[in-house]
């Protein structure tokens, strides 16, 4: 493994960990984590990838190698996500591998940010690979699950803004998040709708328009990315796009027992359905 140090604009820094043998031809894989969850928790599954690809894993902000900390103090949200961590790594990664096609490939959040990218910056990469990644909105979860979902994203709402972070260690949810992103999180939970704090760009529109090559992978077991709430966010794409969602069931071939989070552990069924999609 290698490091790609990335300075963002604002002076704040993050790092790119680069796995695989970098030929030009080689598509280049790379992973944004859940909220809460450091990019050493993909290590092992960019390995995998690396047999085929330059896998990379780059931690989201506010955790891990990002040099920011949520705090009272130091708050940011999707906007800042997008605009200044990815749109700096996908440039750094567009001038050193100008041969190479770029994948982002996201899990929960870390998919989130991947889409609402591709809308706001339309031909950067050459796809998105989603894995147990959904819209938040309420009405994507069954029976209790909307009310729950619905309650309980709200709080953290509430919450996140009358301390100024949000402590997820403590509530056991989440890491140490910033304000404005459960802010960006909880509002877009009850609206269905991506309106970004801090910022005028109509992401609704965008995604409507946006036309990319996406693989979503979902789990029968993930209570955390239900199919209905997969099905959600990547319908907001224009229909033209070219989108394979797998689901996953408990007896498919492949499942590993897989669900929002043990994927992780055990990739190899997850691994074999990128590479049969990118080909």
């Amino acid at each position: 493994m290698r490091k790609i140090e990335l300075l963002n604009p604002d002076g704040s820094r993050n790092q790119l960990q680069v796995f695989g043998e970098e030929h030009k031809d080689r598509p280049i894989i790379v992973i944004l984590p859940a909220m809460g969850v450091k990019s050493t928790y993909y290590h092992s599954i960019a390995k995998i990838l690396s047999q085929d690809y330059i896998a990379m894993t780059m931690d989201l902000r506010g955790h891990g190698e990002s040099s920011i900390r949520p705090s009272m103090k130091d708050d940011f949200g999707y906007k800042e996500m997008i605009d200044l961590d990815i749109k700096t790594m996908v440039e750094r990664l567009m001038i050193q591998y100008s041969k190479n096609k770029l994948y982002l490939m996201g899990h929960s959040l870390g998919g989130q940010m991947a889409c609402l990218f591709a809308s706001k910056y339309e031909g950067l990469i050459d796809g998105v690979i989603l894995v147990g990644c959904c819209s938040v909105y309420y009405k994507g979860w069954q029976g209790m699950g909307k009310f729950k979902t619905l309650f309980g994203t709200q709080l953290i709402g509430v919450i996140s803004r009358s301390l100024g972070y949000y402590p997820g260690k403590t509530f056991g949810f989440g890491g140490t998040e910033a304000k404005t992103v459960m802010i960006d999180w909880s509002n877009q939970s009850r609206t269905g709708k991506y309106v970004l704090s801090n910022d005028p760009f109509d992401y609704e529109t965008a995604l409507s328009k946006l036309k990319i090559n996406t693989l979503a992978i979902s789990f029968e077991a993930d209570d955390m990315a239900p199919e209905k709430a997969v099905e959600n966010l990547y319908l907001k794409f224009n229909p033209t796009s070219g989108i394979k969602h797998i689901h996953m069931k408990n007896d498919h071939p492949l499942n590993e027992n897989y669900d929002h989070y043990s994927w992780t552990k055990r990739p190899v069924g997850v691994v074999k359905l990128i590479k049969e999609w990118i080909g």
